[in-house]
């Protein structure tokens, strides 16, 4: 996964949503939840790891691998969008009505399997691991239906410590894995196609 994180990446999703508008509660940015939300009572942490599993669990058929939009494992109202793994990428999305969006622009995974500087072999090695590898992450912004953000700060968070199953992203053999970056839950969006797009920058060594 080290090549991961020397490219430039950016992908574009376009989705397609027949849900109606829905009062978000004065998000940070406009269009997402704020950092502190509880959609359907779920926090962000709690999502951001299951996001993890899902994007990182599986080799075969691998959502991020294929660009693929999925309904998530903690709830079928919770939608997971991909990240690309270097370079551009366009991913179309049915969205179900209703649905909220859960999209990480950007982050540093450390796992027990990977080789150095992304490895940690047990929980506090690997908060100090992605702490360590997270500022490689120089730049990142965020452009949804024609408007672009980047003081996305607010968005920062750290998974728990994630178990990966066997024939993982990262290989074969089960796995310990943590994940800091930004993630952000999109409201339940309005009839028609909207556009997100991400794009980030990390430092080459």
């Amino acid at each position: 996964m080290r090549q991961v994180r020397m490219a430039l990446l950016a992908s574009m999703l376009v989705i397609l949503s027949a849900a109606p508008a829905v009062a978000a509660g004065g998000p940070a940015t406009r269009g997402f939840l704020p950092p502190n939300a509880h959609p359907r009572g779920h926090s962000i942490s709690e999502l951001a790891q299951a996001w993890n599993v899902w994007a990182f669990g599986t080799s075969v058929d691998n959502p991020l691998l294929a660009g693929r939009c999925e309904q998530s494992p903690i709830d079928p109202k919770i939608w997971f969008l991909p990240v690309s793994l270097g370079g551009e990428s366009e991913t179309t999305c049915n969205v179900p009505q209703g649905a909220f969006l859960l999209v990480n622009p950007g982050g540093s995974e450390c796992s027990n399997v990977e080789a150095e500087p992304f490895h940690g072999a047990d929980a506090a090695d690997l908060l100090a691991c992605v702490n360590e590898t997270f500022p490689l992450l120089t730049y990142v912004e965020v452009t949804f239906n024609g408007k672009t953000v980047t003081d996305l700060g607010a968005y920062v968070g750290t998974t728990p410590v994630t178990n990966l199953p066997a024939n993982n992203l990262l290989g074969a053999d089960p796995a310990l894995s943590r994940d800091k970056g930004y993630f952000m839950v999109v409201s339940p969006l309005s009839r028609g196609t909207h556009t997100l797009r991400t794009y980030d920058e990390f430092e080459s060594f």
